[in-house]
């Protein structure tokens, strides 16, 4: 069975109100400054980049949306005043005398651990669309049309697929594939 560590801090997760995060951050910015709660938020998001009417512009999209990663000495008294918070719906996880477990060492580091591996791998992925460009002369390295060469005739960046122009069987042929499922001809295999 968990136990609350007693005089330290400990880290929760609150589940809100979706499209409340901001708004409850500052409340608990305003405890902490006020009632000299102290308290670290973790809130990550994402920056995505989005194109209208020819001007770029940047949108927030939240790596967890409806729930606030919280670090806090939470007695009685600082978890009601946080359930009284309009937005607010719970801690999560189960509880002993009326307040809810902390997460343990291992849970929050896999938490920071993913919101990093995703940020880190969403711009490897985006890399890959500039790494291709059409007419390329590319080599399948996976699926059933493995080791087979053509040239890229389209990009499917949404669908994250490309059409390529193969010879097969002394024929043209068109193949849809996954944009991982291919390699530039002169790269090496690892």
């Amino acid at each position: 069975m968990k136990e609350i560590k007693k005089n330290k801090k400990n880290w929760y997760i609150l589940k809100i109100k979706n499209g409340y995060e901001q708004i409850i951050k500052k409340k608990l910015n305003y405890f902490k400054k006020k009632k000299k709660i102290l308290c670290k938020i973790f809130n990550p998001f994402l920056k995505k980049k989005k194109i209208k009417n020819g001007k770029k512009y940047y949108l927030k999209k939240k790596f967890y949306p409806g729930y606030l990663i919280i670090n806090i000495f939470l007695n009685k008294n600082i978890f009601y005043k946080i359930k009284k918070i309009n937005g607010v719906y719970n801690f999560l996880n189960e509880r002993i005398n009326n307040l809810p477990l902390p997460l343990n060492n291992i849970e929050i580091n896999n938490i920071i651990k993913n919101y990093k591996y995703f940020k880190k791998n969403k711009k490897k992925k985006y890399n890959l669309y500039k790494k291709y460009k059409i007419g390329d002369n590319v080599k399948i390295i996976e699926g059933i049309f493995k080791s087979l060469s053509g040239n890229i005739d389209k990009i499917y960046k949404k669908k994250k697929k490309i059409k390529l122009i193969v010879m097969f069987f002394g024929r043209k042929i068109p193949i849809k594939i996954n944009i991982n499922q291919i390699k530039n001809n002169n790269e090496k295999n690892n």
